[in-house]
């Protein structure tokens, strides 16, 4: 692919992107690196304009931008891969760590509360056993997916460890954190494979909700209670979402 150069309407080929209408001609250079397409170049002149450009120069310029783009590129995902995680697309666990000082820093200095849901796929084991790990991924994969789509602009969403997630949500408090916890709850129940693996019954989740400052005096402390109460829900059935005890929650602030 190299330069293509309109010197007049009607010369040649015009370009899908161009309206030759409004020029007079133009020059497009394809911006490549390491054998991708980034982009084009495209310069173009008015009626009236004489049309001519010093390719070799427009070629070095396009080199440079080029790499430069994929440059950029190059560190945005590298910064990706150190704060995400591959498998869920989700933030990683040590996101969450270094997220979790500012987001309490901020609901101190505002008043307003974070609530926390600690989310566990339900007798994950079974899908791995019985499946194979290719499937236990894609039920890891859905599960994100879910998440994502119930969750508000501004709320983090971490993959936690294995089939463990974690859903830091600035601003809410307990009661409507509870409710995204059961959207949640329906959103697994809908998990399917379809085509891409075998018919594997119903997912379900478990979820522990808390919510900072009302459960725990730190938010580090409230993905604690998060935890006991995720254990609450797995022992009393599983597929539901529980809130700390009260009577534990009252003597920890105590």
């Amino acid at each position: 692919m190299g330069v293509h150069h309109l010197a007049a309407p009607g010369a040649e080929v015009v370009c899908r992107h161009v309206l030759a209408a409004q020029v007079a001609g133009y020059c497009c250079v394809p911006l490549l690196a390491e054998g991708q397409a980034l982009g084009i170049l495209h310069l173009a002149t008015g009626p009236g304009e004489e049309s001519e450009y010093d390719e070799s120069r427009l070629v070095s310029f396009a080199e440079n931008a080029a790499l430069a783009l994929h440059n950029i590129r190059l560190r945005q995902a590298l910064r990706d891969s150190a704060i995400r995680d591959p498998l869920s697309g989700l933030f990683n666990r040590r996101y969450m760590e270094e997220l979790i000082a500012l987001e309490e820093e901020r609901s101190r200095r505002s008043g307003a509360p974070i609530s926390v849901l600690m989310i566990d796929i339900d007798h994950f084991k079974r899908f791995n056993d019985t499946f194979g790990h290719y499937v236990g991924d894609l039920v890891i994969k859905e599960l994100a997916r879910s998440v994502r789509s119930t969750l508000r602009k501004g709320d983090v969403a971490c993959r936690y460890g294995g089939e463990e997630f974690l859903c830091i949500m600035p601003g809410m408090g307990a009661d409507a954190a509870m409710e995204r916890a059961e959207s949640i709850l329906a959103a697994t129940r809908q998990i399917s494979l379809g085509d891409r693996g075998p018919a594997i019954g119903q997912v379900t989740c478990s979820i522990g909700v808390a919510s900072y400052p009302s459960h725990a005096p730190s938010l580090l402390e409230a993905l604690s209670r998060a935890d006991e109460a995720l254990y609450a829900a797995k022992r009393a059935g599983r597929d539901r979402a529980l809130l700390p005890q009260k009577e534990t929650a009252v003597a920890d602030q105590a």
